[in-house]
């Protein structure tokens, strides 16, 4: 679920429209894929130059495929992922969103800072996240 900064939901389709239609597209994108665990649905994502910050600490992840088989590997062996997002801003090349993906194990609960190209895709992916165990 992807909640835009007037509480609103949507669904556009990336690369097209507004600033905020292209980002909203483009987080609606990113949760489908990670709930799916979907490598191949994240590759469109991404420039191939495409930088990631995994937290604010680590080394740049340089490249699509670095970026995606990050976020595959982080998700591997987790069930029932669900995905949702605030936005919390969106300009022409960045958006900015509070995120949470839940599973039965752990939420992963966090920030993102996403650069943008003017198709769309990402240009460089900074996170933010705090990961906790769900007691059972």
């Amino acid at each position: 679920m992807i909640i835009g900064p007037t509480g609103s939901f949507g669904r556009p389709s990336s690369g097209e429209g507004t600033a905020l239609d292209r980002f909203t597209g483009w987080l609606t994108s990113l949760g489908d894929a990670l709930e799916a665990a979907d490598g191949d649905a994240l590759k469109p994502l991404f420039t191939v130059e495409a930088t990631f910050a995994p937290d604010p600490f680590a080394p740049l992840e340089r490249g699509r495929r670095a970026a995606v088989e990050r976020l595959i590997g982080e998700i591997a062996g987790e069930s029932g992922l669900s995905f949702e997002a605030r936005i919390l801003g969106a300009g022409e090349t960045y958006g900015v969103a509070h995120i949470r993906l839940v599973s039965g194990a752990r939420t992963v609960d966090g920030m993102l800072l996403v650069a943008m190209d003017a198709r769309g895709r990402c240009t460089a992916l900074r996170r933010w996240s705090h990961a906790s165990n769900v007691s059972r």
